[in-house]
């Protein structure tokens, strides 16, 4: 297959008959990365650094995030607390997996931040929507949620 775009991402069947009995059937997934690209809006940061016990507080980079059909784009959360939190995706209510569709990338950035990327593939009509960050630790959880819209 040569110039595919991440459009045609999916699941393939092959099927092979050489004459000889039944025919044989494959499957296969097709995964196209292409280049990521998002819209840049502000960036908040924070300074606050846990002195002491303290429930998480997430913070964004961009809240809204628009992008076309068939491209990716990444949403960043970072979560602060002591003990470190967990930080975690969610859309539609459901807890998100790295799968062929998200990519989940957590970094630990001191004693007391999380910093968390999703990153959705080859975008589909059905993708758009409010995704929601959710922060805890054994003091607390809190959540955020992003706007992924169409461009």
């Amino acid at each position: 297959m040569r110039s595919v775009s991440s459009s045609e991402s999916g699941d393939y069947i092959c099927i092979g008959n050489n004459g000889m009995g039944t025919p044989s059937r494959g499957r296969t997934k097709l995964i196209v990365k292409g280049p990521i690209t998002t819209t840049t809006v502000s960036t908040t940061t924070t300074q606050f650094t846990p002195t002491g016990p303290a429930s998480p507080r997430l913070y964004h980079v961009n809240r809204r995030v628009g992008q076309r059909r068939g491209r990716g784009a990444i949403i960043e959360c970072i979560g602060v607390g002591q003990p470190r939190p967990t930080v975690e995706w969610k859309f539609h209510g459901r807890k998100l997996k790295n799968n062929y569709k998200y990519d989940i990338e957590r970094t630990t950035e001191g004693p007391h931040r999380t910093i968390s990327r999703l990153e959705i593939r080859s975008l589909l009509s059905r993708d758009f929507g409010q995704y929601e960050c959710e922060g805890h630790n054994t003091l607390g959880l809190v959540n955020i949620s992003f706007e992924l819209y169409q461009l």
